[in-house]
């Protein structure tokens, strides 16, 4: 029976003791970055990806044809160089009459130039390197966004809680501010090529938007082009007075003129240059809830 009574308290003991000892947990704190996932397995044209290519070296061995003799003189005269046996002082030109040196691969007064004319090709298998561009998709349900329809709800409680709070308070009397007059704006085709050479020269608003569709596939008649370049010419405002001198929004934004990113979404993403030449934009107004700006 003590037997039994020991054998019983050693076992208690253990599990005892293994139940105060630390235990590990390990966690998926991995975090989606853009690009391929489950619901984007494949790259394509949409997304924009281009693997990059590793430079592959010539294999072209050079031979004597490659290179020239080039004759640099390296010998200093002696007295034996001269019939009198005297050396000239500085700066006294005396020719060496007696000189017996030549100039030779051997005396080290002549060299070999590399001198290759070899052009690459197939043959020695010469490939440059070429960049890539990363995957521009972008996965919501990986990033662990919330869905559309609960950013509407979350919207609608907001607005009404807002309403709620605005009957509330005190009304004050309105500021008042003077909003450039809305879509007041027809996009206009700058001037310019659109490369980088000779890239859309923007001076307008107008000129502002065109482009702006023009990357976003929006224009009428006219083929997307996101990799499109563009320069200001000037200093360009969209609206003003935006904001008041507190720094909140004048009125609710239906009197501004409503401005789309260049490059809207993982589609249409931005490619070209863009040089604001020392000018500046502003005045533009957003209101949107996309996940991609």
């Amino acid at each position: 029976m003590n037997i039994r009574k020991r054998l019983l308290s050693f076992i208690i003991c253990g599990v005892m003791a293994f139940s105060a000892c630390p235990l590990t947990a390990f966690a998926d704190d991995s975090v989606y970055t853009g690009g391929l996932c489950e619901h984007h397995t494949e790259h394509n044209d949409e997304c924009g990806y281009i693997e990059a290519v590793e430079e592959s070296p010539c294999t072209h061995e050079h031979t004597e044809e490659c290179y020239r003799l080039v004759t640099d003189c390296v010998h200093e005269h002696t007295k034996e160089c001269y019939l009198d046996g005297i050396l000239p002082t500085e700066g006294e030109e005396k020719e060496a009459d007696t000189c017996s040196h030549v100039c030779s691969e051997e005396s080290g007064c002549v060299i070999k130039e590399l001198d290759c004319n070899h052009e690459h090709s197939d043959e020695c298998g010469y490939v440059p390197a070429k960049e890539g561009s990363p995957c521009g998709y972008w996965c919501g349900i990986c990033a662990g966004e919330t869905e559309e329809s609960d950013k509407t709800d979350v919207t609608d409680e907001i607005e009404e809680t807002d309403e709620t709070d605005k009957t509330e308070e005190t009304e004050e009397p309105e500021k008042s501010f003077s909003p450039m007059s809305a879509r007041a704006i027809e996009p206009k085709e700058p001037g310019g090529g659109g490369t980088e050479v000779n890239p859309y020269k923007i001076s307008t608003a107008d000129e502002l938007y065109w482009f702006a569709g023009l990357v976003n596939g929006t224009l009428e008649g006219e083929r997307q082009n996101t990799a499109a370049c563009a320069a200001l010419t000037k200093d360009i405002t969209i609206n003003e007075n935006v904001l008041d001198e507190d720094g909140n929004l004048n009125g609710y934004g239906s009197d501004f003129e409503q401005w789309t990113p260049i490059g809207k979404d993982y589609k249409s993403y931005y490619k070209g240059t863009f040089d604001g030449c020392g000018h500046k934009i502003s005045g533009l107004y957003i209101d949107s809830n996309a996940e991609y700006i």
